[in-house]
């Protein structure tokens, strides 16, 4: 049997970010499991399931991004009712991140990837949301200064999912 990981590309916040995140989340009253702080990401694109080849070439493409560094602002609150997570997103998403996502689906299709057909960025700030919280203006906007993107694992447990990454591509 060939072994397969869960993979998928994120953007992963800087130390200053991750900070900003979290006090939003410690700030803002819902009932749900917080998401922990090694595990805030935006995700770009889910793989899902690689066997030890089509990992190589995401490694490999991931290498040949075009994008330069830019800023996220995250200034908005969202909740997906279907999936009980409560997000954080921006208002305006920058022309960079949406040619970033468009680039990886490119990059990515020798590896034998589908292109993701819809992109709605955002960081799960809580998971198991059970009644849709009021959406209340965030008291802070979150700043991000994006300068990578990361190849992650996913292991899935009873305790949650566990990221690790396999490799960090500069912008």
């Amino acid at each position: 049997m060939t072994h397969k990981e869960r993979i998928f590309i994120a953007l992963r916040p800087d130390a200053h970010s991750c900070k900003q995140l979290i006090k939003v989340q410690k700030q803002t009253p819902v009932s749900g499991r917080m998401v922990p702080p090694e595990s805030l990401h935006l995700t770009l694109t889910f793989l899902g399931d690689c066997d030890v080849v089509r990992k190589q070439c995401v490694l490999d493409k991931i290498a040949d991004i075009k994008v330069a560094a830019f800023d996220l602002q995250l200034d908005e609150f969202g909740y997906f009712e279907r999936y009980r997570i409560f997000y954080i997103t921006s208002k305006i998403v920058p022309v960079e991140l949406l040619s970033l996502h468009k680039q990886l689906n490119r990059l990515l299709s020798p590896c034998r990837f589908k292109a993701s057909r819809s992109f709605k960025p955002h960081v799960s700030l809580f998971r198991g949301v059970r009644s849709p919280p009021f959406c209340r203006p965030l008291d802070s906007v979150v700043q991000w200064q994006v300068r990578s993107v990361c190849v992650e694992r996913s292991e899935l447990s009873n305790s949650g999912a566990h990221y690790t990454t396999l490799k960090e591509q500069p912008l």
